[in-house]
């Protein structure tokens, strides 16, 4: 895997979990390709599949991040359709495009892509688990929780693992379920390296908070 598909995976990744990703201007030459040259790429013969198309593939993600970032969301949608109908399916496009579509209020679109992206990469279900407890829907994100942790491909990340524990815990701190909520804490917690330093911290934080407030209904 190419060291800018790196970026943008890392890139996807900060979406999932709700944090800023500023893409670094200099990490890609391709990236700063006018909307017109990367339209001419999209409508060149190259065959979707292979490694020329990736970095393609790639420049084309960049530049529609930096089309939102300029605030022109039709024409970053536009080109997200467009590289959609070239190239096929990618999850970071994807996933890409449901934040756009969010931001803007259209739910259900949103929702098409997010859950898209769940059978291109198992951390979509991270992605529309948050997307539903966003807006309320803790049904659907205990859903995506559930499924997630059965899914043999999540099984083979303990990264992916602790933050579906950790998403779990938080919901069922909500039920006020917390000696359960402290147990998914503590099963996150355990897959320890795997667990980057920063969800680590989180978990910590939200084990404090159960074995408070669990400590208060003993009194």
């Amino acid at each position: 895997m190419g060291s800018f598909r790196l970026i943008l995976l890392g890139l996807l990744v900060a979406v999932i979990q709700g944090c800023c990703y500023s893409r670094p201007s200099h990490q890609c030459s391709n990236a700063s390709k006018n909307t017109a040259a990367l339209e001419g790429e999209i409508n060149s013969d190259i065959d979707p599949y292979t490694e020329d198309s990736i970095v393609i593939l790639e420049a084309l993600i960049a530049h529609i991040a930096e089309l939102r970032e300029q605030g022109d969301i039709d024409g970053a949608l536009s080109l997200s359709y467009s590289t959609e109908n070239r190239f096929g399916s990618d999850p970071l496009l994807l996933c890409q495009r449901s934040s756009i579509l969010e931001s803007l209020g259209r739910l259900d679109e949103a929702e098409v892509d997010g859950r898209k992206t769940i059978d291109l990469w198992p951390a979509g279900y991270v992605y529309m688990s948050r997307f539903y407890t966003r807006h309320g829907d803790n049904i659907k994100a205990n859903q995506m929780i559930t499924r997630g942790l059965r899914d043999s491909r999540v099984l083979d990340d303990k990264q992916l693992q602790a933050q579906l524990h950790f998403l779990k815990a938080k919901h069922l701190v909500e039920k006020d379920d917390l000696n359960e909520a402290l147990a998914e804490c503590q099963i996150a917690i355990g897959l320890v390296p795997a667990v980057k330093v920063t969800l680590l911290g989180e978990l910590k934080k939200l084990r404090m908070t159960i074995s408070q407030r669990l400590e208060e209904k003993d009194e």
